[in-house]
């Protein structure tokens, strides 16, 4: 059982292993996009002198935001990571969930929330092949404590509801459906 949010991270680490250097070949947009992150993971990030924004008393993010009219500008595409830096995550190991989740994320069709692989990843896209790479993300989420997870899903719905995302399909591939009688949500 994954009871904490750090026993998280050390499984996903694995899962991941070696995905630090595919990102160095990869020709995606590398590490763009707004960066959420828990409310645990905003407090300790901040207290290493991260600057963190939060928005709507409940929601926290990196604050990768450009600045419009002396505020936030909130509607910028795709961001870069203040922390990209020569090729290379710079706070690679106080990295938040979203970030080492990545390429697992959630998306949310049709009123389902959803476990996907981002097969624009060129992680993913290697690996892909090896059925142990989805069975061993299945493993690990089925793994995570009721409440962490609830913790978790809830941030995400909650990230979704102030989101704009780019019009078209995103390229992965579903793995889970987070069913209601779950009753993460």
């Amino acid at each position: 059982m994954i009871e904490k949010l750090n026993d998280l991270y050390i499984s996903l680490d694995c899962l991941f292993q070696g995905i630090n250097n595919t990102c160095q070949e990869c020709q995606y947009d590398k590490c763009s996009g707004y960066v959420w992150l828990l409310e645990e993971e905003s407090e300790m990030l901040y207290e290493k002198g991260i600057e963190i924004v939060q928005i709507n008393n409940d929601l926290f993010f990196f604050n990768s935001f450009d600045t419009k009219d002396g505020g936030l500008d909130i509607e910028q595409f795709k961001p870069r990571c203040p922390f990209w830096k020569k090729e290379a995550c710079s706070i690679y190991e106080i990295r938040p969930l979203s970030c080492r989740m990545y390429p697992l994320n959630f998306a949310l069709e049709d009123g389902m929330l959803k476990l996907v692989l981002h097969m624009d990843c060129l992680f993913s896209e290697r690996k892909f092949q090896e059925t142990s790479l989805i069975k061993d993300s299945l493993s690990i989420f089925n793994q995570i404590d009721r409440n962490l997870l609830k913790s978790i899903l809830s941030t995400y719905l909650k990230v979704i509801k102030i989101s704009k995302f780019p019009k078209g399909d995103n390229n992965y591939t579903v793995i889970d459906v987070f069913k209601g009688d779950r009753n993460y949500v």
